[in-house]
């Protein structure tokens, strides 16, 4: 509700990227391992060590991608957690890849939207309120980020993001 009147406040401080996946992963993983997933991460050793942003509300973002990944991965199937400095856009790129149920190419325009699942009618025993996405859209936008999925049906999903890598100088700026 914060972030749908504008209210959500942001703590830009120094944080690590690394930090927040594999603070993200150990929270997660006691799920992961209830299906036989194996959740993995891999993070660029290039990737400047402290960017500003809010650790929290990335840490959300992530728990979000991640705990939807668990969410819609059938048993033994795979999580892959990616962090890489693409330095020709000056940004840092996070992805989720799973090899869930996938999502059609109908629904890949709709999933960022409050209130949307994604083949609801299909998996009646996939739940939840459908606000994940929506509040990771809120969020990474608040950062200057960009948010999009990749996927097809049946072959699992792509959630990528973007954060700028606005790095804190002597002077605060």
């Amino acid at each position: 509700s914060k972030l749908e009147v504008g209210k959500l406040r942001l703590h830009y401080i120094p944080m690590s990227i690394r930090e927040c996946v594999e603070d993200v992963l150990e929270l997660l993983a006691p799920n992961s391992h209830n299906k036989d997933l194996e959740l993995t991460s891999i993070i660029d050793s290039h990737i400047p060590s402290r960017l500003i942003g809010d650790p929290l509300r990335i840490k959300q973002v992530i728990t979000n991608l991640v705990g939807n990944a668990i969410k819609f991965t059938p048993e033994n199937g795979s999580i892959i957690v990616e962090a890489v400095h693409d330095k020709q856009e000056g940004v840092v790129r996070v992805s989720v890849q799973d090899t869930g149920v996938g999502i059609s190419s109908e629904d890949m325009g709709k999933v960022f939207e409050k209130f949307y699942q994604s083949g609801e009618e299909n998996n009646s025993d996939i739940k939840g309120t459908g606000i994940g996405l929506a509040i990771v859209r809120e969020i990474v936008e608040l950062h200057k980020g960009k948010v999009w999925v990749e996927s097809e049906k049946g072959k699992g999903a792509r959630f990528i993001f973007t954060l700028p890598i606005w790095i804190q100088t002597e002077n605060g700026g």
